[in-house]
């Protein structure tokens, strides 16, 4: 990590944390050693293990410290709509967005940390290696939207909720993590870093879901029938 001349330096430790968060982010948790991040962040390999103590530590420290932003910024968009919406519930199209735009909004920030951030966090929600951190750092928030679901969708059972949930998380990781995958099988049409066009099209895909499992009174078998 190179520094620029006029700009002050950043304290170790956050340089540190700057270098792991790319480095997880491009090589993933395995193929990034303590070595590496500290040859990245300009320091000695002993100032990471001091400032962290282990691969791991440092890795749980990534994943915390931009969580509480996210969950800020869903939180705030929710108590928007539900202010607009009172006493009425909240449609679910706006709950989806309170909750899946602040991520992507973030993954395209001027701030490259949180482009290394949102690539980092689609492997780890993915992953149930990571799933105690995920639990940790994301399921507080995740609960409030799952109750707010369950307030709009009252004849749906919350099993039903959290399955359609996860379908939503899954649909933000993959946007967020611009595989290119849409770029191919479109032949160019619909590039995966146009997050605003694949938000605009996932938004009433993921809204209709949850519609139609209210509807159905979140019954398995009515999409079935004939």
């Amino acid at each position: 990590m190179k520094k620029v001349k006029g700009v002050p330096a950043l304290p170790t430790r956050e340089r540190i944390l700057n270098a792991a968060e790319h480095l997880f982010a491009a090589r993933g948790y395995d193929a990034t050693s303590l070595r590496d991040i500290a040859i990245d962040a300009g320091t000695r390999t002993g100032l990471v293990s001091y400032h962290f103590q282990s691969k791991e530590a440092l890795y749980e420290t990534l994943i915390s410290r931009r969580s509480t932003e996210i969950g800020r910024l869903r939180l705030e968009l929710l108590h928007a709509e539900r202010r607009k919406c009172m006493p009425k519930p909240v449609p679910a199209e706006r709950i989806v967005y309170a909750y899946t735009w602040p991520f992507l909004d973030l993954s395209r920030s001027e701030d490259p940390g949180w482009a290394s951030y949102t690539k980092l966090i689609s492997g780890v929600a993915n992953s149930a290696r990571w799933a105690s951190l995920i639990g940790t750092y994301y399921d507080p928030v995740a609960t409030v939207f799952l109750s707010e679901f369950q307030r709009t969708l009252p004849g749906c059972p919350r099993e039903k909720i959290v399955a359609a949930f996860t379908f939503m998380v899954s649909a933000m990781l993959s946007i967020a993590a611009e595989t290119r995958r849409t770029d191919n099988l479109s032949n160019g049409a619909l590039p995966s870093t146009d997050l605003t066009r694949m938000f605009d099209i996932m938004l009433p895909f993921i809204s209709a879901g949850f519609d139609r499992l209210g509807a159905d009174g979140g019954d398995a078998h009515a999409g079935r029938e004939g």
